[in-house]
C-alpha cells in the first residue's frame, strides 16, 4: 500500500495542533524555503522547490478537516513509514538547516497568504510583491534592473529573465564611472580650448573657467566655456567684417586717385593692404574689448558688430566695383 507522508513533522506541529497553529507553522516553513528558490546552488534550489511543493501540499491537507481525518487515520494503520520522512534539513552536503521547535508564535495576525514574504525584522507576514513591510517599513522588495520584475530583497537572480543582481549592478556601476571619467574629459577639453585663447583676449571668462581646477560638472562651468565659445566666434566675425570695410576704402581711394590707371589692379592692391590692416587693428580691438568688457549688452552690441561690418564691406566692395567699371567704360 502507498506510503503516507507525516504532514504533522513537514510543518514541525504537534498532531494535535489547531487551525492558527498549523497556519502559522506553514508561513514559517513556507518564508524559511522560499528564500532558498534563488540559491547560488542548483541542488538547494531544487530541494527548495521540492520541500515548498511538500509544505503545501501539508497546509492544504491539515486545514480540510476531512483530509486531515483520512491523514490521521493512515498515519495510525501504519502506513507511514519513516523512510518516508521529508528531508528538511540537510541537502546536497549543505549544512544543517535544523528548524526550530514548535511554539507559539508571537508575530502578527494576518490572513493565510500563500507565497508570503515574511518581515525579517518584525515578523509581519506582507503580501508577495510588497517592497515595504506594512508594519515596520523595513525593506522587502526589490524590482530586477533588467525586467522591472519584483522579487523579494535576498534574491541573487531573477526568476523572471535570470539576470545576475551582482553582475547586473557590477556593470552599471562600471558605466557610471566610465560615464563620469567622459564627463571629466569633456570638462578638461574646455578647460583647454580656455588656455588655447591668448591671454589679452577674454581674460575674464579664461579667469573664471580656471577658478575650477577639478573640472566640476556645474551648469556654470558649462555656460561659462559656452560664452567663451561664442566670444572667439563674435570677435572672428568682427575681424572679418572690418577687414573688408577697411579693404574697400582703400581700394576706393587707390582706385579714384588715379595713383593706379587700373581701377580693378587698384582695388585688389587695396584690398590686400586693407586686409592687412583691418587683421591688425580688428586683433587689437577685438582683443581689448573682450579682456575688459563683460556687460551682456556689449555682448550683444559685439555679436551684431560682425556680420554688419561684413555686409558693409561687402557693399561698399560692389559699389566701388560699379563706379570703376562704370569710369573705365
Amino acid at each position: 500500500m502507498q506510503q503516507t507522508q507525516n504532514y504533522y513533522e513537514v510543518l514541525q506541529v504537534d498532531q494535535t495542533a489547531g487551525m492558527n497553529e498549523i497556519e502559522e507553522a506553514y508561513r514559517r516553513e513556507y518564508n524559511k524555503w522560499s528564500k532558498l528558490i534563488n540559491h547560488h546552488d542548483p541542488d538547494m534550489q531544487d530541494s527548495a522547490r521540492k520541500n515548498l511543493r511538500l509544505i503545501e501540499a501539508a497546509k492544504t491537507t491539515l486545514l480540510d478537516a476531512s483530509k486531515r481525518s483520512e491523514h490521521d487515520s493512515a498515519l495510525a494503520s501504519g502506513l507511514y513509514d519513516e523512510s518516508a520522512k521529508p528531508n528538511l534539513t540537510a541537502v546536497a552536503g549543505m549544512p544543517v538547516m535544523t528548524p526550530p521547535p514548535p511554539q507559539k508564535s508571537s508575530k502578527k495576525e494576518s490572513p493565510t497568504l500563500k507565497n508570503a514574504w515574511e518581515c525579517t525584522d518584525c515578523d509581519t507576514v506582507n503580501s508577495p510583491g510588497t517592497m515595504y513591510c506594512i508594519s515596520c517599513g523595513t525593506q522587502l522588495g526589490k524590482n530586477c534592473p533588467e525586467c522591472g520584475h519584483t522579487l523579494p530583497v535576498s534574491a541573487e537572480f531573477c526568476t523572471n529573465c535570470g539576470v545576475n543582481f551582482q553582475q547586473r549592478e557590477w556593470e552599471i556601476e562600471q558605466d557610471q564611472i566610465a560615464a563620469e571619467k567622459a564627463a571629466r574629459q569633456q570638462m578638461q577639453n574646455y578647460f583647454q580650448y580656455v588656455r588655447s585663447i591668448p591671454m589679452h583676449r577674454h581674460k575674464k571668462v579664461r579667469e573664471e573657467l580656471e577658478a575650477h581646477p577639478e573640472y566640476s560638472q556645474t551648469s556654470e562651468a558649462i555656460n561659462l566655456y559656452e560664452a567663451a565659445k561664442q566670444e572667439g566666434s563674435k570677435w572672428t566675425w568682427t575681424l572679418i567684417g572690418i577687414s573688408a570695410a577697411i579693404s574697400a576704402f582703400a581700394g576706393l581711394v587707390l582706385g579714384s586717385t588715379g595713383r593706379n590707371p587700373d581701377g580693378g589692379s587698384g582695388l585688389l592692391f587695396g584690398a590686400v593692404l586693407g586686409a592687412i590692416g583691418g587683421a591688425i587693428f580688428g586683433h587689437w580691438w577685438g582683443g581689448k574689448w573682450g579682456g575688459e568688457s563683460g556687460q551682456p549688452l556689449d555682448a550683444i552690441l559685439a555679436v551684431l558688430t560682425g556680420p554688419f561690418l561684413l555686409v558693409f564691406g561687402i557693399f561698399i566692395l560692389v559699389i566701388v566695383g560699379f563706379v570703376m567699371f562704370a569710369a573705365g567704360g
